[in-house]
């Protein structure tokens, strides 16, 4: 049996500030729950909401005929837990994170914390992204 696959992850960043303890693991699940819910759904739509002091708004972009990923819940999670990890350790409060995973479907989570406001499109589009 093959390994599943990780996903790939890019981060830009939009603001630096100090950033308090997050919920790390907790926020992680509930994102990972509402993309792949957009994912089950075929669903590009735009969502966003608040979580444990986190504010955020996903939407996915496919280059094929299907909004979908095959990455399973717990994939997904792993990649948010580390997007959380990376803002913490570099005290980022703003950031906008692309998410592949090897097929035609590209997550775009954008994460803000702080009271700070979610990034813009613009903001995001125009971003240097760096590997992580």
């Amino acid at each position: 049996l093959e390994a599943r696959r990780d996903i790939e992850l890019a981060a830009g960043f939009v603001s630096q500030g100090a950033t308090a303890t997050l919920a790390i693991v907790s926020i992680a699940n509930y994102l990972a729950v509402y993309i792949k819910g957009q994912s089950d759904v075929n669903s590009c739509s735009v969502i966003s909401g608040n979580v444990d002091g986190a504010a955020w708004q996903y939407y996915a972009t496919t280059s094929g005929p299907k909004c979908d990923t095959t990455s399973e819940t717990k994939t997904i999670e792993n990649a948010v837990e580390r997007e959380l990890k990376w803002m913490q350790e570099n005290g980022y409060d703003s950031a906008c994170f692309k998410m592949d995973h090897g097929g035609t479907w590209e997550g775009h989570l954008k994460i803000a914390f702080n009271g700070k406001p979610i990034a813009s499109d613009t903001q995001c589009n125009s971003l240097k992204y760096i590997d992580l």
